[in-house]
């Protein structure tokens, strides 16, 4: 339903939505800032091949409610398709063509939903507002995408967006955005303004964009991907970037250690975005570099993964490794006897050469993140050059408003097991509950002691 006139332009569609029509890769994104025609252009990307093939198109929204709003994706279809050979089936929510072909609207509210398609095919898969989606419901339907062998139809991933939302950082990161993948990739970002679409009123809807604020302004009116709101906790400005000729001596150091916080699950069709183990070095210094009354705190590493139980183990054993035995390892206990059974298990057979010590997590993730935030707006957390900081201040940043809050996590509860493990360092006694209680054992000796009551 795409043609041309003589001119060989697209009657009706921009030149940005031409190019976004005509591409050739697998996998595309629309986007920029808003009023750039991205909904027009992934219906548009859905009829191309309708009058010649019986191909499957597939165009979700995050909720019903955005499908059928006025200017939704099945608000525009009605108006273009009624009064056409073109049917609508109400029960499946799609519009039926004489070739067979089929436009179907979907949403997926909740967790999940991407389930819903799991015995369907499509060769054409379009999102609308990307960044309102998680990347695992994104992922996901790329295993719906497959065409009979020796089929002319093109398998096409299709996307608009603009930045913000909660998906805003994956997004900018599977793009590489602002710039945008490099040359010859398969995967292609079409950038998109206002100044793009010349079917819009645009001097009144950029008047209404003037008002918003600062940052949602920037993403909307300028397709600004590198303006991020936050989640008013962390501001990513307020760490301070130093490099490794930059840290202080072992002996400036009151503590160092390595918090680990645990999850065990791989990547799945069922749970294609599970929760990563991660384990976060940081040490606290004797005095600070700009007050000698205050310490310095020193993200030295953070080791962020995923896997099966086995997995972590030998991860947590290799990076206690490198870390050496000065580094006590600090882990994550949850409540009741499996918390136990994990910690001493850790204790004796991961880590038998290792000091490992347990921390209960007291109060909510919020609490705890409010006061590691102090910190850093105190610009006293440091983070030493590494490959790992940009995905952890990004986290920071939207906490907790992002998908995943386990850096956010795992540096709260360091900042605690440090704390506590400077005072058993200065008192050569441990805590339980706030009290000091006797000197530590002998690792050796503990060791024996737990293996003994576990039958080992």
């Amino acid at each position: 339903m795409v043609t041309t006139d003589e001119s060989g332009t697209i009657p009706g569609i921009s030149p940005k939505q031409a190019a976004f029509l005509i591409l050739e890769q697998h996998e595309a994104l629309y986007g920029g800032s808003a009023g750039g025609g991205k909904s027009e252009a992934l219906l548009q990307g859905a009829t191309q091949d309708v009058d010649d093939w019986p191909v499957s198109a597939l165009l979700l929204r995050r909720t019903y409610r955005d499908l059928d709003k006025p200017g939704g994706l099945m608000f525009r279809a009605r108006e273009w398709f009624t009064g056409t050979k073109a049917h609508w089936d109400g029960i499946n929510y799609r519009w039926v063509f004489p070739s067979g072909a089929t436009i179907n609207f979907g949403y997926l509210d909740h967790e999940g939903d991407e389930l819903k398609f799991q015995s369907s095919e499509y060769q054409y898969v379009g999102f609308d507002e990307l960044t309102h989606f998680p990347e695992h419901q994104y992922l996901y339907l790329f295993s719906r995408m497959r065409r009979l062998k020796g089929s002319p139809v093109r398998l096409r991933m299709r996307a608009g967006t603009n930045p913000g939302g909660p998906g805003h950082e994956w997004v900018r990161k599977r793009w590489s955005l602002p710039g945008g993948p490099p040359p010859g990739s398969d995967r292609v970002f079409v950038s998109a303004s206002l100044d793009d679409n010349p079917f819009l009123q645009r001097d009144e809807y950029k008047k209404g964009l003037e008002q918003l604020g600062d940052v949602t302004r920037a993403q909307l009116l300028a397709g600004d991907w590198s303006a991020t709101s936050t989640g008013g906790y962390f501001q990513a400005g307020d760490f301070r970037l130093c490099g490794w000729d930059d840290v202080p001596p072992g002996e400036e150091f009151a503590a160092i250690i390595r918090y680990w916080d645990f999850a065990a699950t791989e990547p799945s069709e069922m749970n294609p975005d599970p929760d990563y183990t991660v384990g976060l070095k940081i040490g606290i210094t004797q005095t600070g570099s700009t007050d000698p009354t205050m310490p310095d705190w020193y993200i030295l590493d953070v080791n962020r993964f995923r896997g099966n139980p086995g997995m972590v183990e030998n991860q947590i054993r290799a990076t206690a490794d490198r870390d050496g035995p000065g580094v006590v390892q600090w882990l994550e206990q949850e409540r009741g006897s499996a918390g136990k059974h994990l910690f001493r298990h850790y204790d004796v057979n991961v880590l038998p050469d290792r000091t490992v010590r347990a921390l209960y997590a007291t109060g909510t993730k919020e609490a705890r993140a409010a006061i590691a935030a102090a910190r850093v707006s105190e610009s006293r957390v440091f983070l030493v050059d590494g490959e790992w900081i940009d995905d952890f201040v990004a986290e920071c940043a939207v906490f907790p408003l992002g998908s995943h809050d386990d850096q956010v996590d795992t540096f709260s509860n360091g900042l605690i097991s440090l704390e506590r493990e400077r005072y058993m360092a200065s008192t050569g006694g441990v805590i339980k509950r706030g009290r000091e209680l006797k000197p530590v054992r002998r690792v050796k000796d503990r060791a024996a002691s737990y293996g003994r009551h576990l039958g080992y």
